[in-house]
């Protein structure tokens, strides 16, 4: 008599679905398609933080550690002010939604961050 298995791990499979070739990630498990985001959101906050750092703390009366606390708050309000609009565009328009994140990212660097 064959007995089956009602455990099965299929995590382990390499095997490349139809979906992960539709969003071009091949040879990447499903559950890793939003790393490309936290990489993103990583090296955003490097470029505000190191920005905010060179900067020196120009506004009059604020020591270094004061800007620096003042530049990681608004990197906060940034951060949050893109995903709130990706999360708002992605049930809407899905594929304008990255797009306009990344846009109002970089406005808000250009604006607040430089």
């Amino acid at each position: 008599m064959h007995q089956h298995s009602h455990n099965r791990n299929h995590w382990y499979d390499d095997d490349s679905t139809a979906e992960d070739e539709a969003t071009g990630l091949t040879g990447l498990p499903l559950s890793w398609r939003h790393y490309g985001w936290w990489i993103a959101g990583i090296a955003y906050s490097i470029i505000w933080m190191t920005e905010s750092w060179t900067s020196g703390g120009s506004a009059p009366g604020m020591t270094g550690i004061d800007y620096l606390a003042q530049s990681l708050w608004r990197l906060c309000l940034a951060l949050l002010v893109c995903w709130g609009i990706f999360a708002f565009f992605k049930h809407r328009v899905e594929r304008l939604a990255p797009v306009l994140c990344i846009l109002g990212a970089v406005v808000i660097l250009l604006r607040y961050g430089l």
